[in-house]
């Protein structure tokens, strides 16, 4: 598979290094879940006053998630010693062309008041999520974190007695 086409592996992946980025559970369905993401970034600050801004968070997202499964966005979540080798690698986006892409946003123009906002918001979704990842970088088949400190790996053989 070429680096450009979706892997519907790595969205989801993606997706669930988004939600615990932000602190929400595996256990919250998807749905709800989103809706949680974009109610925190709404209500965050951030943004204030774009047209039709929970969409356009919604939007974001979504063009996060898509663009990280097609390796556009690898040179965000990895240390700084691998930065350099991988921004310049085929497909990789910088966050203002990330914006500026983004269906809806600007139509490849200069990015104006509003999508300089969003430009500041995808920063830092992007930000959030390589804090966590390079907090916790490797997971196992089933999601769970090779250190043993994620709750999938619980014990009741742990508990003090």
């Amino acid at each position: 598979m070429e680096d450009s086409e979706r892997d519907e592996e790595l969205y989801r992946r993606w997706w669930i290094r988004m939600r615990r980025a932000f602190g929400i559970a595996d256990l919250i369905t998807d749905g709800n879940a989103r809706f949680a993401l974009v109610e925190v970034i709404d209500k965050g600050g951030a943004i204030q006053n774009l047209p039709n801004q929970r969409g356009a968070i919604e939007s974001l997202v979504e063009w996060i998630l898509d663009r990280g499964s097609r390796g556009a966005l690898d040179h965000f979540i990895v240390r700084a010693e691998y930065q350099t080798h991988l921004e310049s690698a085929e497909g990789a986006v910088s966050i203002a062309d990330l914006v500026r892409g983004a269906p809806g946003v600007s139509d490849g123009q200069p990015l104006d008041e509003p999508n300089r906002t969003l430009e500041a918001t995808a920063q830092g979704i992007i930000g959030r999520m390589t804090a966590d990842i390079l907090e916790k970088p490797f997971e196992d088949g089933h999601g769970g974190y090779f250190d043993g400190a994620y709750p999938r790996d619980f014990s009741f053989d742990r508990l003090p007695r």
